[in-house]
Order: structure tokens, then sequence, then C-alpha cells
């Protein structure tokens, strides 16, 4: 009898040590310093406010479960908290937003303290994720109406287990909100640095889309951001 018990509770702690190395497996966790750097220049756009940079405005970033975004969806209307940072570079509706959402584990706004990411200057914040996890932001193109930068389906924090390491633009687009009437960048009297008050300029009630089917001349994406993520721990 003794050791009919002994065999069964070597066999529950064999299953029970089983079940948690798996778990533990599937929760791994990694901190990455993520860095964004604002790759723009003086006289970038001919003619426009700011020496012709393009900075970048205060945003959002969060951490989700799966792929599915929490800022906005290609081909919706954007949120109020999208309009905000794409129109306004003010991201407080946005981190809300995200915050409210049960799949988002982590978010914040960038960068912090808040203030615009200028030409050749970085920042950087730390993230812990778990495979399976990816990385969305959302910060203005700071030239535009409502152009911003983000990334559809996420940035991918792991490939299977492994942590990404390194140049992570190439998920990074431009969109436009579809909230307010595009001029060309730089050169509008609506545009954020130019406007004669928040939110002035004439509504468009469309819905988030590529920034470059508007047909204006846009520097390339790499041109002007740059994002790479570094697990560290």
């Amino acid at each position: 009898m003794k050791k009919f018990l002994s065999l069964t509770a070597a066999a529950g702690l064999t299953a029970a040590l089983g079940a948690g190395v798996a778990e533990a497996k599937g929760q791994q966790k990694v901190t990455f310093e993520v860095t964004i750097t604002n790759e723009s220049t003086l006289d970038m756009i001919p003619g426009a406010p700011a020496g012709g940079q393009i900075p970048l405005s205060p945003g959002v970033w969060a951490v989700t479960r799966g792929a599915d975004n929490p800022l906005f969806e290609v081909g919706e209307p954007a949120s109020a908290g999208i309009e905000d940072v794409a129109e306004d570079g003010m991201p407080s509706v946005l981190a809300a937003e995200a915050t409210s959402i049960n799949r988002v584990t982590d978010s914040a706004v960038l960068p912090d303290p808040l203030g615009p990411i200028l030409a050749t200057q970085s920042y950087t914040f730390t993230v812990t994720a778990s495979p399976g996890e990816r990385l969305h932001l959302a910060t203005m193109f700071v030239q535009s109406n409502d152009y911003f930068f983000a990334d559809a389906d996420g940035i991918r924090l792991f490939h299977g287990n492994t942590p990404v390491d390194g140049d992570v633009t190439s998920a990074i687009n431009l969109y436009d909100a579809g909230t307010e009437v595009d001029e060309a960048p730089g050169l509008g009297d609506f545009q954020v640095l130019t406007q004669p008050s928040l939110d002035s300029g004439p509504a468009e009630n469309g819905v988030v889309a590529p920034a470059r089917a508007d047909g204006f001349d846009l520097p390339a994406d790499e041109d002007v951001i740059r994002v790479t993520v570094t697990p560290v721990g």
C-alpha cells in the first residue's frame, strides 16, 4: 500500500512539475528596450515650419496578446484617441482607450515626459512581453492635418519563443486618419504647427487609410522614423 501511494504521489508530482514547466515556457517574460529615432532632417519638406523637419508627436504604445490592433483599424473610422494624436499630437484619450481593452497587457504615452521627438533625436522605453504578444504604437507625422505613423498588425517581439533583436521599422507605415481634410504636408493653414486653434480644420469624415493614397510628395517612412527593439532581460 505504501509503495502504491508513493508511486501515485510521484506520478502526480511529475505531472504537476511538467505542467508547471509548460506553463512557465508559455509565460516566458522578456524585457525589451524600444528606441524610436527621428531620421528626418531640416529642409526635408521645403517651405515648411520647424525648418522643414518632421517632428514626431507624443503618442501611445501598447503591448497586446495577439495581432489585433487596439489603437486603430484600417478601413474603419478613427477613434477619438487616434484623431487627437493624428491631428494635434495629444495622446491622453488614446492612452485611456488602450488601457480599457482587456487584451492590452501594458501601455503608456510616449515620450515621457511629453514633448516632440525632433530631427536626429531618439526616445527609448522598455516593455515586457511574452511569446505571442506584440507591440503597437502611434505617433503623429507633425507636418500634416491628420497623418500618423503606426503598425496595422503590430510589431512582432518574438519569432516563436526567440526574442526579436534589431530594426523593426518595416512594420511601420504612414496612415491618414481620415478625420480632417488634407493639405500638402507642411504647407497647410490647418496643420498642427500653423492652425489658428486645436481641431480647427474642415472635417473629412473618412476612414483610416494609407497616407500615400492621397498623392502628396512624401518622404519614405524610413527617412522619417526608425524603430528598433533589443531584448535586455
